[in-house]
Formats: structure tokens, sequence, C-alpha cells
């Protein structure tokens, strides 16, 4: 069973706010690194949930 996850907004911004330091400051290669990591690690977290500690932020 998959779960759905939802980013928060300011999750969102975050994750942009990287993508566009990262292309600006460390090219393509490097965005494109985090985005797969990203990727990779929502489809863990999307199929094994508590691999990772439930956290408190809102």
């Amino acid at each position: 069973m998959e779960y759905t996850i939802n980013w928060s907004e300011k999750a969102k911004g975050d994750y942009f706010q990287i993508i566009d330091y990262l292309l600006d400051n460390w090219g393509k290669n490097s965005a494109r690194k985090f985005i797969d990591t990203v990727s990779y690690t929502m489809v863990l977290i999307s199929k094994m949930p508590t691999i990772y500690p439930l956290t408190q932020y809102r």
C-alpha cells in the first residue's frame, strides 16, 4: 500500500528555493541530484512511512 504525501506550502517553497540556489551556485548536475534524491526519498516514505520519525512541525 502506498500513501499520499502532502507537502505544506512552506515545504514546497523551500524545495524550489533550494533548487534555484543549486542552479545558480552549483549548476544543473547538483540540482538534478537533489531532485532525484528527494524524489527517491518520497517514494520510500510513501511505501514505508515508518522509516523516518514523524515530525511535529506544521
